[in-house]
C-alpha cells in the first residue's frame, strides 16, 4: 500500500513547514519516498553496465594484471565482479580474491562500514547522526 502524500496534513516543526520530497540523497545514498533504494541501485547500474561488456570481448587480448587495473578503477568501487579469471558464478573465489589482494566480501562491508563512519565524523558530520557518538 503506498502512501498519497498529497493527502497527508503538513508538517511542522518549531513553526517550519517540512516539505515531501520524492527523492533524497543523503551520506552519497539516493532514497525515495517510499524508503527504497531502487533510484540508487539504477545509478550504480547505469555507471557500470558497459565496463564488463566492454572488458568480456577483450579477454583473450588483455592481460590479468590490466583486467585487474581497470576492474578496481571502474567496477570495483561500485561491487565485486569475479569475471577477469572467467569464472562460473559458482566459483570458489577465495584464492583469486586472494590473488588479486582484494578484500573477501566480508572484509570490504566493514571496510566501507568504516569509511562510512569516518564520513559521519570527520567530514559530513549530519547532526542526527554524530550525536550517537561521543566527541
Amino acid at each position: 500500500m503506498r502512501i498519497n502524500i498529497d493527502t497527508l496534513p503538513q508538517l511542522t516543526i518549531n513553526g517550519i513547514a517540512i516539505r515531501f520530497i520524492k527523492l533524497t540523497k543523503n551520506l552519497g545514498m539516493k532514497l525515495a519516498e517510499d524508503l527504497s533504494w531502487n533510484s540508487h541501485i539504477s545509478a550504480i547500474c547505469s555507471r557500470v553496465h558497459g565496463v564488463p561488456n566492454h572488458l568480456r570481448f577483450r579477454t583473450y587480448y588483455l592481460s590479468s594484471s590490466l583486467k585487474k587495473q581497470l576492474v578496481t578503477a571502474f567496477i570495483l568501487p561500485h561491487f565485486d565482479y569475479p569475471f577477469i579469471f572467467r569464472l562460473p558464478r559458482d566459483a570458489l573465489l577465495a584464492p583469486y580474491i586472494a590473488k588479486l589482494v582484494w578484500f573477501t566480501p566480508e572484509k570490504r562491508r566493514k571496510y566501507f562500514l568504516a569509511v562510512i563512519l569516518y564520513q559521519i565524523l570527520t567530514i559530513a558530520k549530519p547532526p542526527y547522526l554524530t550525536a550517537f557518538f561521543a566527541p
